[in-house]
């Protein structure tokens, strides 16, 4: 077995993601900075038998090709005069790490690999809990948000026979998340604002992580899954909303790169800030 660590721009990410996905190898991504420009980038981690290291280092090539990009620079003249000037570059591309499991056991031992799938009627008891904590911790801080039915488990049945239900495991039922493709009523009206554009997107709502697992970056595994599956699928956007007072949510939604783009009203007529983020 080999360990495959591929560190590539952000910009490339999902598509590496998606291309060795429909190669059939497990991914695992991981946010990173670093290199000559302080630029965000992302840890790709593949596990893999011997002899398909080089396929796996072949697609990770393919879909991170460098290329040249302008970006400023400055250059002082005399003590207290600078003066801007383009500097082209070369960015993108793939550092690759190839590295023998066997000889590194023990530094990934307590690697967690959780993988995100369609939720089926076997998980419904074990969203319903995973819902019912979020519930708690609303209420906990006094949040008006799923405190009245909403959701519950008529509807975890429903998004799953719609196929919209999606969970997050390892060994068990760890997050759920019902992301759909395609149009949402509640967002044709949008006050305070507006979207940033009218193309089709995709929708991510009644995210939730197990409170034991809570602030460890999970949740993001969903908003990155929907956004390769997005591509996939010809969605070049995502939208999502959340309570005014949630600030946790807020935080976390904009950490994904979503941009606020005013209110939206739910069928029960209470108010969501609204965001949307531009995936290509």
């Amino acid at each position: 077995m080999k360990l495959i660590l591929a560190i590539v721009s952000n910009d490339d990410s999902s598509s590496v993601s998606s291309a060795l996905t429909k190669n059939n190898f497990s991914v695992t991504r991981l946010a990173t900075t670093g290199g000559f420009l302080r630029a965000g980038n992302t840890t790709i981690i593949v596990g893999t038998e011997d002899d398909k290291v080089e396929k796996a280092i072949e697609v990770i090539g393919n879909e991170s090709k460098r290329r040249t990009e302008i970006v400023p620079s400055t250059a002082s003249y005399d003590i207290g005069r600078y003066a801007s000037f383009p500097v082209e570059v070369q960015v993108g591309g793939a550092t690759i790490f190839v590295i023998d499991v066997e000889k590194s056991f023990l530094a990934f031992l307590f690697w967690k690999n959780f993988m995100i799938r369609q939720a089926n009627i076997n998980d419904v008891e074990e969203i319903v809990k995973i819902i019912d904590q979020a519930k708690s911790y609303l209420k906990s801080k006094n949040i008006d948000q799923w405190q009245h039915g909403y959701p519950n488990d008529t509807d975890v049945i429903n998004d799953i026979n719609n196929g919209h239900g999606y969970v997050l495991v390892d060994d068990r039922v760890v997050g759920y998340a019902a992301i759909i493709y395609g149009h949402d009523d509640n967002y044709d009206y949008i006050e305070d604002g507006k979207w940033l554009n009218e193309d089709k997107y995709g929708v991510i709502h009644r995210i939730c992580i197990d409170d034991s697992l809570k602030g460890k970056g999970l949740a993001s595994e969903f908003f990155e899954y929907a956004a390769d599956r997005a591509l996939e699928l010809g969605f070049n956007n995502l939208r999502v909303d959340t309570h005014p007072e949630n600030r946790s949510m807020q935080r976390l939604i904009a950490k994904n790169g979503f941009i606020k783009c005013g209110i939206v009203y739910m069928s029960d007529k209470t108010s969501r800030y609204a965001y949307q983020k531009v995936l290509k």
